[in-house]
Parts: C-alpha cells; sequence; structure tokens
C-alpha cells in the first residue's frame, strides 16, 4: 500500500460509483430544470397571448316573445380576431346551446352578433333565467372567456306591476287598487287550500304571470300549445300563466289555483321526475274552487257509456282534441277524490313525502305510502264507480294491494268531544283528590256534630235530680200516653 493512499481497494471502487451516481443526478436535475423553464415560458406566452384579447361590451335585448339579441365587442392586442363562440343556458333544456358567429372581416377590434329566435324548442317562456358567456378567438392562437352573464327573460310589452303574498310573487298590467287587492286574497285563499291537501307549502318563490285578454295570453306561449289551455305552469322555473279578464269571473278561483298547485307540487316532490299526467292536473283540478259544468258532464256520460279514459293513455300527456281533454281532467281529478277519501290526509301527505325520493318510480311511491300500485288503483276506482275492471281475477289478487284503509276523518264535532274528553282524563287525578279531600271533612263534621250532641246529652242528664226521670223518659212517656188517649164516645153519653 502507497503511503498516503486512503482505504482499501474496496472503498475505492464504492467512491467512484458514489461520483458516477452523483453525476447522473445532477445532469437529471439540470434537465428538469430546462425543462421546467421552457415550460413556464411557453404557459407565459400563451397567457401573453391569451391576455391579449379584451371584451369591451357584451350586451343582450329582448324582443318578446320573438327573440333575443346577443352582441359582443373585443379587441386584439397580439392578433385578429377570427371569431366567437356564445354558449347558452337555461332551465328549459338539458343542454347547453352553442353558436359560433365568425367574423366577416377579422381585424383587431371586431363587433359580433347573434340572434336568438324564439322557436317550439327553445321558446323561452316569461321568467326564464339565462346565463350565457362568450369563447373568442385570433388569428395567433389566444383565445379568452368572457365574463358570465345571467338575465331574467321579460315580456316587454307591458309595465309589469308586483306584488307579494308569501312566497308568491303576483305580475299583473293595468290593474286597479280592487284588482289587486282581489288577486292577493285568492292568492292566499288558494295557498291555504294547497298547502292543506299537500301537508306543505311552496319552499321556494313562484311567480304568477296574469294577462288581460286569451290573445296576448296565446301570444306568450309556446306556438305548440293546445289551443283550449288557459293557463299553464312551467316548474322547472317556478312560473305559472294565465288571463283574468274581470277579477269576479270564474277564472281566477280556478286558473289561479290549478296553476299554483302544478308549481307548488314540483317544489313537494323536488327530486321526483316521473309524476304522471293524470296525477298532476286531477290534484291541480282537485284544489280548484270552481269547476265548469262541462267537466262534470263528461265524466257522467263516460259513466254511463263505460268510455272511461286508461290511465296509460294519460299518463304522459292529455288529448288535443278539447272533449276527450275535459274528460282527461273530469276522471284524473275523481280519481285524486277517491284516493283522498279511501286512503285519508296522512297516507296522502305519506305519498307526497315518498315522491322526494328519486330512487324509485311513482308506481314504487304508491306502493310504499299506500300499498298499491297504479293498475290496482285503477281497477279498486274503476269498480267504486261501477264500472268494468281493467284487471282480471288473478290479477287483481296479485302484486301490491291497499293494506288497509284508513278510517274517515273525525268531524269538528268528534275531534272537540275527543278534546274534552282527553281533558277530563287528565284532569280526573286531581279531581278524585279533591273528591276524597271533601269526603273527610264530610266524615269529620259529622263526627263533631255527635260528640257536641253526646256532651249535650250528658249535660241534660246530670241536671235532672237521680229521683225523678230524666227528660227524655219524662217526655216519651207523656207523649206516649197522648198518642193512646182517646175521647169519650158521644154516642154513649
Amino acid at each position: 500500500m502507497h503511503p498516503g493512499a486512503t482505504g482499501t481497494p474496496h472503498n475505492r471502487d464504492r467512491n467512484r460509483q458514489r461520483y458516477v451516481l452523483n453525476r447522473l443526478l445532477f445532469c437529471l436535475g439540470m434537465g428538469l430544470l430546462i425543462l421546467a423553464s421552457n415550460a413556464s415560458l411557453v404557459m407565459a406566452k400563451s397567457y401573453e397571448i391569451q391576455d391579449a384579447i379584451t371584451v369591451t361590451s357584451q350586451t343582450q335585448k329582448i324582443d318578446f316573445p320573438k327573440s333575443i339579441d346577443f352582441q359582443l365587442s373585443a379587441r386584439d392586442a397580439g392578433g385578429s380576431i377570427t371569431q366567437a363562440t356564445l354558449y347558452i343556458m337555461t332551465p328549459m333544456g338539458n343542454e347547453q346551446e352553442q353558436h359560433t358567429v365568425v367574423a366577416s372581416q377579422p381585424g383587431a377590434i371586431v363587433h359580433l352578433s347573434w340572434h336568438e329566435t324564439f322557436k317550439e324548442r327553445n321558446f323561452l317562456p316569461p321568467g326564464t333565467p339565462v346565463t350565457y358567456h362568450w369563447e373568442i378567438s385570433d388569428s395567433a392562437g389566444g383565445s379568452h372567456t368572457s365574463d358570465t352573464r345571467s338575465f331574467q327573460v321579460n315580456d316587454t310589452r307591458y309595465n309589469w306591476q308586483e306584488s307579494d303574498e308569501n312566497k308568491v310573487q303576483i305580475k299583473s298590467y293595468n290593474n286597479n287598487e280592487a284588482t289587486t287587492q282581489a288577486l292577493q286574497t285568492n292568492v292566499e285563499k288558494a295557498l291555504k287550500t294547497i298547502t292543506q291537501n299537500l301537508g306543505k307549502g311552496p319552499n321556494r318563490p313562484i311567480t304568477l304571470w296574469i294577462y288581460k285578454d286569451r290573445k296576448t295570453f296565446k301570444s306568450a306561449l309556446p306556438p305548440d300549445t293546445e289551443e283550449w289551455v288557459g293557463g299553464i305552469a312551467f316548474p322547472n322555473i317556478n312560473q305559472g300563466m294565465f288571463v283574468v279578464e274581470d277579477p269576479q269571473d270564474s277564472t281566477l278561483i280556478r286558473d289561479l289555483p290549478h296553476e299554483m298547485t302544478h308549481l307548488i307540487l314540483h317544489q313537494v316532490a323536488s327530486t321526483n321526475l316521473d309524476i304522471p299526467r293524470w296525477f298532476d292536473e286531477g290534484l291541480a283540478v282537485y284544489n280548484q274552487e270552481y269547476h265548469e259544468g262541462e267537466m262534470s258532464f263528461q265524466l257522467r256520460e263516460a259513466f254511463k257509456s263505460h268510455t272511461l279514459l286508461r290511465l296509460t293513455d294519460i299518463t304522459d300527456s292529455f288529448p288535443a282534441d278539447g272533449d276527450e281533454a275535459y274528460l282527461a281532467y273530469a276522471q284524473s281529478w275523481n280519481l285524486i277524490d277517491y284516493m283522498y277519501k279511501t286512503y285519508g290526509q296522512r297516507k296522502m301527505d305519506a305519498l307526497y313525502q315518498a315522491m322526494q325520493n328519486n330512487s324509485q318510480s311513482f308506481d314504487g311511491d304508491l306502493s310504499q305510502s299506500l300499498g298499491t300500485d297504479t293498475s290496482h288503483l285503477e281497477n279498486a276506482w274503476r269498480l267504486a264507480n261501477h264500472q268494468a275492471p281493467t284487471l282480471t281475477g288473478n290479477e287483481e289478487h296479485q302484486g301490491t294491494q291497499p293494506a288497509t284503509q284508513t278510517m274517515p276523518e273525525p268531524s269538528t264535532f268528534q275531534r272537540n268531544l275527543l278534546l274534552t274528553l282527553g281533558i277530563i282524563l287528565l284532569l280526573s287525578p286531581e279531581i278524585v283528590l279533591a273528591g276524597y279531600f271533601v269526603y273527610r271533612r264530610q266524615v269529620r263534621i259529622r263526627r263533631e256534630q255527635q260528640l257536641v250532641a253526646q256532651q249535650a246529652q250528658h249535660i241534660l242528664d246530670e241536671t235532672f235530680a237521680p229521683h225523678q226521670p230524666p227528660f227524655r223518659q219524662y217526655f216519651n212517656t207523656h207523649m206516649t200516653n197522648y198518642s193512646q188517649y182517646q175521647p169519650p164516645n158521644r154516642d154513649k153519653m
């Protein structure tokens, strides 16, 4: 081993390996640093390109019920703007709309626009909330996303007056104070009825748009709306519309509670999108204060001729024919009335509670709360109205059946009587205890009276001498002699 050498040959090999490994790690680290530096430059350059685009203006103008015009103005410091894509989102559709607008003359400053026409598929009724934004591209590969803007569709033809009643906003026009008061009064009355029948009221604000004539009302509806419609509700935006030509007209006590029922029902069953049309419309008619005679006439005629509509035919939609539509409304209303009378308010409340569960169908809701399903419910209702059954004997006894039928709701007198009896039962221990103390007091008083009488007798006995008969004996002897005395017989005299 040479002088000055350190370690063994084995240690020298280990040092050499460490040196090589450190060099490799150093080179790897420098490579990563260079890559990160280049990525930062690329990102900075990209940000610089993207930041070069600036939105100077974005607006929208509503021309109800025809269209909405969207306007965009932007400038580009790093290139020429070539196009922009408009993204529109509303609750009325399941997908976000997108429309690409190509600049006719690309440049550093552009003005772009999109004309959104109201059609059957994308008609936006009054009260629809709309959100939108633009994505802008330029010739240098830059892009920019504008701020998201929101607005609400309004019928710009009228100057709307607004009034609130609890969670219901009323929008009307050209009304005097008496009409406004009549609207508020009827809203309050309808809200009370609906809340009682559904077990709860609205949990979110709803808006009612009230038109003065049918022509104007029809112009505010989607083009594919049936001719016989006198009111309409849009539960997904909590908006309703109907006509009130005169506050004394029957439409105020018919259409107002009808449309309010639709809106509140879909809030109560907020997560359930499987509500059959017959149930939705039948409940709305059930809550009306006024029912037109034509509806009842159509139902009576259908009972007589045994021509009721099947529930499967009115689950998704109602007929377009006016007479058949009346029948669909009438028998749906009659079926809802049958459900309330058969199962009672408590089980109907349980049904509305079950409808908040979106993991099961409407039949599942019926089975959970009422112990039946749609086919068995329809069959039982028909039999109750002396109509032909829809199920065979075997089918009728298969599947779910109503487990129990609730007793009728007690009357006001019965409830008051039960309340009185309950109060008496609650107070009965106190009444028994009070009676016991009164009884003990009477016993004590009688005992004291007897003691006083005995003491008085003792005093009287001591007063008369022993050789004289006692007073009571003296009195009894003379009274006995008196009672035995007979007057002389005058006939023998």
